[in-house]
């Protein structure tokens, strides 16, 4: 069960990756108005 558990946490960086991605399109998007 402890394995599974760090599979599980090594999605989850995955998706703060993706996530990162967004708040810079955020901050782009803001400097345009």
């Amino acid at each position: 069960m402890n394995f599974s558990s760090t599979d599980f946490s090594l999605s989850d960086f995955s998706s703060s990756d993706f996530s990162s991605s967004i708040f810079s399109s955020s901050d782009f998007s803001l400097s345009y108005p």
